[in-house]
């Protein structure tokens, strides 16, 4: 990895300089994630408020072209990343069979703060955020009067051509919504593939990412949406018509992880960011600057509600190796062949 040199002006003896660059020098670190620029921005921001001895270069794309980027690295074995943040755990858990990522290693401190079932048992990988994924609507496009708490919501006469979804091709947080209503929900009646054909059938709009979801829900130019929890409560929080619900039958929640990869040149940077990411400050910002929910239980929420809190509304179903890519690949062929 590049190593960023800060050069020392004056008139110091040469042997000065020399014997201080060690500690003037700050290793560089290459991320690899799907966030948005302002995520990454802020969490830089306050890693490296922490930690002045490393700086962090993120490198962002849309979940599905980042994994396609990887997997042609691993492939030429040149990855460049040093820190991956994944989309879902099944990618994470592939790639630490694979060898390409290294031992993480949670601290005791860290591992009681974490339910246990989402814990990584060979120590490589380790879970930094819980994704919910609820219904968002506009609010001027459904009168107060009707309550919307279903996923047969999406189905309504009243929305056929106003839906929104992300494109399963290449959005990967639309995969959770599709898997509870073919697979989870299959022995529940209505639901199975026979629903998401009818949900093909009501003409939905295809988007490339949530963020884009989100506006097309709060300018109205759909009336309901399949959206992420993040999007669906920075919406509300900005005063757009929108509001969201968990659907009672069955709301995916997503755990997504975090890894080093194995021979990086910056291996204890790498991992100081990793480890610092499941600790207090890194889940503080999971909930404060992207709107997800942190995955330590000692970490207060300041946006949307705690998976406690959801249960006492709908059925929350936790997942992360069920969505593999056979199966992602599986649900976007057939939806596509529904519509």
């Amino acid at each position: 990895m590049k190593i960023k040199s800060m050069l020392k002006a004056g008139l110091a003896a040469s042997a000065l300089a020399i014997s201080s660059a060690s500690a003037v020098s700050a290793a560089e670190i290459v991320v690899y994630t799907n966030w948005v620029i302002e995520e990454t921005e802020a969490f830089e921001a306050a890693f490296e408020a922490e930690h002045p001895d490393i700086d962090v270069v993120f490198f962002r794309a849309p979940i599905e072209e980042l994994f396609t980027t990887i997997d042609l690295e691993v492939q030429t074995g040149q990855l460049r990343a040093d820190v991956i943040i994944f989309g879902d755990t099944t990618r994470a858990t592939a790639l630490a069979e694979s060898g390409i990522l290294g031992p993480l290693e949670l601290s005791e401190e860290a591992k009681a703060a974490i339910d246990d079932s989402l814990l990584d048992p060979n120590g490589i990988i380790a879970p930094y955020m819980l994704q919910p994924v609820v219904v968002q609507y506009n609010t001027n496009a459904v009168p107060d009067d009707i309550e919307l708490d279903s996923w047969n919501d999406l189905l309504d006469d009243r929305f056929k051509g106003r839906v929104a979804l992300g494109d399963p091709r290449v959005t990967g947080m639309v995969h959770p919504a599709l898997w509870t209503l073919a697979s989870y929900l299959s022995e529940e009646d209505g639901f199975g593939w026979p629903f998401v054909e009818k949900l093909a059938a009501q003409q939905p709009r295809l988007a490339t990412g949530h963020r884009g979801i989100r506006d097309l829900v709060a300018l109205g130019e759909v009336s309901i949406a399949i959206q992420t929890v993040d999007n669906a409560v920075e919406s509300v929080a900005q005063g757009e018509p929108t509001n969201y619900y968990y659907p009672v039958e069955g709301t995916p929640v997503l755990y997504q992880s975090i890894g080093v990869v194995a021979g990086s040149g910056e291996a204890e940077a790498a991992r100081t960011f990793a480890l610092w990411m499941v600790g207090p400050e890194g889940q503080r910002l999971v909930n404060a600057e992207i709107g997800a929910l942190p995955v330590r239980g000692d970490v207060p929420i300041e946006k949307g509600e705690t998976i406690d809190e959801m249960r006492k509304r709908a059925n929350v179903v936790v997942m992360g190796p069920e969505l593999t890519q056979e199966v992602r690949q599986e649900q976007a062929v057939k939806f596509y062949d529904y519509r």
